[in-house]
């Protein structure tokens, strides 16, 4: 039975290759535990060019009442592209016309924040490769006098696209701010084909200047301590070396 499942398609772990225990120190258990508490029913974890996806996960998200969809924030031409449902993803994946060629009617493709201030944002690549999008993202990150997802939504309208709120979570404490509301089926097909039908809504506030600093404090501080760690590691492993 079909019904509005409150969804979240872009989110991180520890595990991440890129961002995991320099920035993002959660497990994937610890990600969907929370996402429980938050009453989500829907849930991907993108880590960047990773598929992190296993039956006993997916299990373990399914006794907590959650879907998990397999996904991964792959990276294209150096931009990053929300990717779902492509089980056969692997790292060489580094242009829109592999993921062209491996897309097919089960699969979905999102534009992440396409147009913040960062160098992986698509900006006008969501346009050239408009054919391979199949909805927009609206990102959570934006405060109430200065959001970068205006032209992202303006765009959605010109290329006749959904769009898709999510959190990019990298801290377990930025859920529940902006998130979509599918109506689907809890099953991974349904999901894929209501987004891609336009069933979807958007449920966004603007975060404070008390979350903004929260979040750069953490990271600032996580990758402080990762630096140290790792600093160590290398003399202590160049000690053990020379004896």
């Amino acid at each position: 039975m079909k019904s509005w499942l409150k969804t979240e398609l872009h989110s991180h772990t520890i595990d991440d290759p890129k961002d995991g225990k320099s920035i993002v120190v959660h497990s994937a258990q610890q990600l969907i535990d929370k996402a429980e508490e938050q009453g989500f029913q829907v849930l991907s974890i993108t880590n960047h060019n990773q598929l992190l996806f296993s039956s006993s996960l997916e299990e373990y998200a399914r006794e907590r009442g959650i879907l998990l969809i397999p996904g991964v924030e792959a990276t294209l031409e150096g931009k990053h592209v929300l990717l779902y449902n492509f089980l056969d993803y692997d790292d060489s994946w580094d242009n829109p016309e592999i993921v062209a060629q491996q897309k097919g009617p089960n699969q979905l493709v999102i534009a992440p924040h396409p147009f913040f201030p960062i160098p992986t944002a698509l900006r006008n690549r969501v346009t050239r490769w408009n054919g391979l999008f199949d909805a927009i993202e609206y990102s959570q990150f934006y405060l109430s006098w200065l959001n970068f997802n205006h032209k992202a939504k303006e765009l959605a309208r010109q290329l006749d696209l959904p769009v898709v709120g999510n959190t990019d979570v990298h801290w377990l404490f930025q859920l529940g701010w902006t998130f979509s509301l599918v109506y689907a089926e809890q099953n991974t097909d349904s999901v894929l084909h209501a987004i891609k039908e336009g069933h979807v809504r958007l449920v966004t506030q603007p975060v404070s200047s008390f979350f903004i600093a929260r979040w750069c404090g953490l990271n600032v501080l996580t990758k402080s301590q990762y630096a140290s760690q790792a600093a160590l590691s290398r003399v202590q492993q160049r000690l053990s070396r020379e004896r």
